[in-house]
């Protein structure tokens, strides 16, 4: 949820809806996408959806694109700016551009590699980022093969009946 120019703006999973603060009445200004977050600045809307980064600079009239320099498979988490620099918080970083013509470009010098920055904030003149780092734990996969050959071992050694001396365990 945002507010720009005295309205208030929320991304769903139906696109992005504005209204003005003091009414009810919901108008759609973003449909058929699904938006997991939306921000503002004083000059634009930020619409996020799991595989874009959309822009508006006329209240939600019209959207661009606004992707370009970003990963292509991973999705924007959050959008700030400070002055006439804008940030995005990514699944591997951060990334800064300085105005609507330039494209992004890494911005993470001294954060850990794969650390998907989720949330941000100004503070004191310094961009406050908080994260998570991306990555398996040790004997997870995303291998659907691999996660059915898994499930089909299990069970199969759990029907097995312990026999004299066997502790029941897999070695």
């Amino acid at each position: 949820m945002t507010e720009f120019d005295e309205s208030i703006y929320i991304g769903t999973n139906q696109g992005a809806f504005t209204t003005p603060n003091d009414r009810k009445e919901w108008k759609q200004v973003l449909a058929n996408r699904t938006l997991h977050n939306i921000s503002s600045d004083e000059n634009t809307i930020y619409a996020m959806t799991y595989n874009e980064l959309l822009s508006s600079t006329d209240k939600g009239l019209t959207w661009e694109n606004i992707q370009k320099g970003l990963p292509a498979e991973l999705y924007t988490f959050n959008v700030i700016s400070n002055g006439n620099s804008v940030f995005a918080g990514q699944w591997d970083g951060v990334y800064k551009k300085n105005n609507s013509n330039e494209i992004w470009k890494s911005y993470s010098n001294g954060l850990p590699e794969k650390l998907a920055i989720n949330n941000m904030i100004f503070y004191n003149g310094i961009i406050v980022v908080s994260g998570s780092e991306r990555r398996l734990k040790r004997g997870m996969t995303t291998d659907k093969d691999e996660l059915k050959i898994k499930a089909a071992h299990n069970k199969q050694n759990s029907a097995r009946p312990a026999g004299p001396g066997d502790s029941g365990l897999n070695p």
